[in-house]
């Protein structure tokens, strides 16, 4: 075991270092205080003094001693006298002594000890676990970083070999730092607890509210999705590495880690300035990180740290959020929606007369537009933008205004022609509501395209129409005249197509029309001539859980001849001209007609087709049809009807209740007439007397 003194007899030309047994030697290391020749030394060893004869002026010298013969080797040795340069110095005539201390460890400082060992560590190119004390001088001796303790003559640490006047030139300033230290590791540490929340409160609002103040269906694509959640990860992380970088001295990860820290924090707020309503769900944790920003200058105003980094920061926080809240207040008017392909759609909401959409909302396209049917809009003049790609609204009468509409030289989406809107394949796709003629010949015409056009008086249906789909022309409360071209292929006509238009007089469908939705006339209370290829569905019943599809009521909103009540009461004429025959109570109390014209190709008419049709009071059944079948007139008012040869057989009641019935125009031999006697009483009296 070896044994260290620590007791210094100042004057007394040696030190005793220290003394170690090693079987049955013992091994002195003493200290030559003034570097003079030491001639012997005498070590009270037990109850004996034993001389070592030495003869050295060397720094250190080392004696050994064989202690076999020793009586008692409990006792620790201790220096008696020693002689140098033939002079004899006795230990006890030097009474002044000072003890020496033990070396402070390096862990009895805090984080700052990584600041000492790695300053050491660098200066003399050694492994940082090597410097385990602090280095420390009086004016007697001095404490190496190995734990060694030097006289102060020595120029270099007996035990590491450490130069004295290089260790002590080296000035770490540990207690300085020990208080910046601290101060900056509870600055970031408390900066960390805060981002954990403004991270957590904005990840927690999107996960019930949503995004927040704008809509942004883009949101889970990559870009929203590296903004909200790697961003601020890595935020976490470089806060993190901050902390560490701080705790342990580690200069070029505190540099990175710093650099990245504050580079997120700028990205964050120049994103904001450059695309706010793009970037808008990320607004709470701008807001979050903004303060943190001011909390940190504020923390580093106080401590007299004003570095230009902070200066910096402060001035592009305060900037942005300027310009955060101008956007903030400036967008929110237009309810925004950003969607998916990167274009923002505006929800307009404006009392401005003349209102021009706007190219781009804070470096992002405006490519849609919706006008909401709860807004009243005063917008007389609409000026589409140049990115512009769909508009939205119920119908024209949402801009119940609007009388002119223009469209940006470079957008390349739309053109205005004759004051209507149209698409770049030339398919009209806004009707100023203010517009009385209106010209349509796209292939097909999309539901409700042209409803509420107020003002409408003349329809034209372009040869090229097809398809005219549901609701296309509704509530055209004006619409007086439509008109079909000659070479018209329309070949469908929607349900409720021309609700209420309630001016409509006369309308002649096209021959190539095969089929009609419920409801085409319906509320067209003022009709009062309709030219049809046929009545109902289609030429032909194809619905099979219905009797009969072919009912006047069909074009008028219902499926059952029971509400005859639909059918206008200033409808006068109706004209069929291009099927073969009628099925069962196709104009069942039609009360208000009064000339019914069926084709020259009928072969057949239904059961009751013409029941109830009290103004009916002239009829021509025509040429091919063979059969007049049961009730067919029942209840009309029917005056005069003309029965061509064709004709073989009445059907029973075909025409009971006829009670006008006076004329009646038979062209064929009676005798090949067979007449039902059951209530056809009228119709035998006539034939009767013609015969």
């Amino acid at each position: 075991m070896k044994i260290f003194y620590n007791k210094y007899h100042v004057g007394f030309p040696i030190h005793i270092y220290s003394f170690e047994i090693l079987k049955d030697n013992a091994e002195f290391v003493f200290y030559n205080v003034d570097l003079i020749k030491i001639n012997e030394i005498i070590i009270a060893f037990g109850d004996e003094n034993i001389t070592l004869k030495v003869d050295s002026a060397d720094e250190v010298v080392k004696c050994k001693l064989d202690i076999s013969n020793v009586g008692n080797d409990s006792f620790k040795p201790a220096v008696y006298s020693c002689v140098a340069e033939d002079k004899e110095y006795l230990l006890s005539d030097f009474s002044d002594t000072f003890t020496i201390s033990n070396p402070d460890s390096v862990y009895s400082l805090g984080f700052e000890r990584y600041l000492y060992t790695n300053v050491l560590s660098r200066a003399f190119k050694s492994p940082r676990n090597e410097i385990k004390y602090i280095a420390k001088r009086n004016p007697h001796f001095w404490t190496c970083t190995c734990g060694n303790y030097n006289l102060n003559s020595f120029d270099e640490c007996k035990t590491c070999g450490k130069n004295q006047s290089a260790l002590f030139s080296i000035k770490v300033p540990v207690e300085l730092e020990a208080d910046k230290t601290i101060i900056n590791v509870k600055l970031y540490k408390s900066t960390m607890i805060w981002l954990f929340l403004v991270i957590f409160m904005q990840l927690g609002y999107q996960s019930f509210y949503g995004t927040f103040l704008f809509e942004n269906q883009s949101i889970n694509t990559f870009f929203p999705v590296f903004n909200r959640f790697i961003i601020p990860s890595v935020l976490l992380v470089s806060n993190l590495a901050i902390v560490f970088s701080i705790m342990y001295y580690k200069k070029t990860l505190k540099l990175v880690s710093l650099t990245i820290f504050y580079g997120i924090l700028a990205y964050i707020n120049i994103l904001s300035i450059i695309a706010f309503t793009n970037t808008a769900y990320m607004l709470l944790i701008l807001i979050g990180l903004n303060l943190m920003v001011l909390g940190i200058f504020r923390f580093n105003f106080r401590y007299k740290k004003r570095d230009m980094l902070s200066v910096v920061m402060l001035v592009l926080v305060f900037l942005s959020s300027i310009f955060m809240t101008y956007q903030w207040s400036n967008y929110t008017e237009n309810d925004l929606i950003i969607n998916p392909n990167g274009g923002v759609r505006i929800n307009v909401d404006t009392d401005l007369e003349e209102y021009i959409i706007p190219d781009r909302l804070n470096n992002i396209d405006v490519t849609e537009v919706y006008f909401s049917l709860n807004n009243d809009y005063q917008i007389t003049d609409l000026t589409i933008g140049k990115n512009v790609e769909n508009i939205y609204m119920y119908s024209t009468a949402v801009l119940l205004h609007l009388e002119n509409v223009y469209v940006d030289p470079e957008n390349t989406n739309f053109y205005v022609e004759d004051n209507i809107l149209y698409t770049s394949d030339h398919q009209i796709y806004l009707v100023p509501i203010a517009i009385t003629s209106l010209t349509v010949n796209t292939e097909t015409i999309k539901a409700g395209e042209f409803r509420d056009l107020y003002y409408l008086e003349e329809l034209i249906i372009g040869p090229n129409v097809r398809i005219i789909s549901y609701e296309a022309f509704s509530n055209n409360i004006s619409l007086q005249s439509v008109t079909f071209a000659n070479n018209s292929i329309v070949e469908f006509i929607g349900e409720g197509a021309f609700y209420n238009c309630q001016r409509l007089e006369s309308i002649s469908l096209p021959e190539s029309l095969t089929g009609l939705g419920v409801g085409v006339f319906e509320n067209c209370n003022n009709l009062t001539y309709l030219s049809t290829p046929f009545i109902g569905q289609e030429r032909e019943i194809t619905d099979v859980h219905s009797e009969s599809s072919d009912v006047l009521t069909f074009m008028f909103g219902s499926r059952t001849y029971l509400d005859s009540n639909l059918i206008p009461n200033a409808l006068e004429t109706l004209i069929i001209y291009d099927i073969d025959r009628i099925h069962n109570v196709t104009f069942y109390n039609a009360n208000y007609v009064k000339n019914i014209i069926l084709p020259d190709t009928m072969v057949s008419m239904g059961i009751r087709s013409f029941y109830g049709c009290e103004s009916l009071e002239t009829f021509i059944i025509p040429e091919d049809v063979t059969i007049i079948r049961e009730s067919a007139f029942e209840k009309s008012g029917i005056v005069t009807i003309t029965i061509p040869d064709s004709v073989v057989y009445v059907d029973n009641n075909a025409f009971k209740d006829c009670d006008d019935l006076t004329t009646v125009i038979y062209d064929g031999n009676l005798d090949d007439l067979v007449i039902s006697s059951v209530g056809n009483d009228a119709l035998i009296d006539i034939l009767d007397a013609l015969s």
